[in-house]
């Protein structure tokens, strides 16, 4: 579990994050939501983006053979949700964040106009995609 917390001088919080999961990693997540929690405040805006390893295409149909995967979604879209923060999906939702075909890079936000692209040139360097995200600071 790793994030970067950066400020700017309107008010704006960017977090990128590596939510590691796992059952081994159960003290990490606890200690990173109670610090998530309390950087999330009603005066500040907040966009939380990286690799979530919560992949939005596992559905309950499929959980019974990816248990953990389902559970982990389940688990960080609520903690999302939770701290009032909605996604942001890119127009076109069936480009995949990674070279293993999964969604797991994502966007979460309480501002609005936000937009983001997934830039896929990235995977012939990393197992990931880049998220190009977009915003205004009013």
């Amino acid at each position: 579990m790793e994030f970067c917390k950066v400020i700017n001088n309107k008010n704006i919080i960017l977090i990128g994050i590596h939510w590691n999961t796992g059952i081994k990693n159960k003290q990490r997540i606890s200690q990173f939501m109670k610090s998530l929690k309390k950087l999330v405040n009603e005066d500040k805006k907040i966009l939380i983006f990286g690799d979530t390893n919560a992949n939005p295409d596992i559905r309950y149909e499929n959980c019974v053979e990816k248990n953990e995967e389902f559970l982990n979604n389940c688990i960080f879209e609520w903690f999302m949700n939770d701290l009032g923060l909605i996604e942001v999906c890119p127009a076109d939702k069936t480009v995949r964040t990674t070279r293993y075909n999964t969604r797991i890079d994502r966007v979460f936000t309480n501002m609005a106009n936000v937009t983001i692209e997934i830039e896929t040139s990235f995977l012939n360097i990393s197992d990931h995609a880049a998220l190009k995200i977009e915003f205004e600071e009013n």
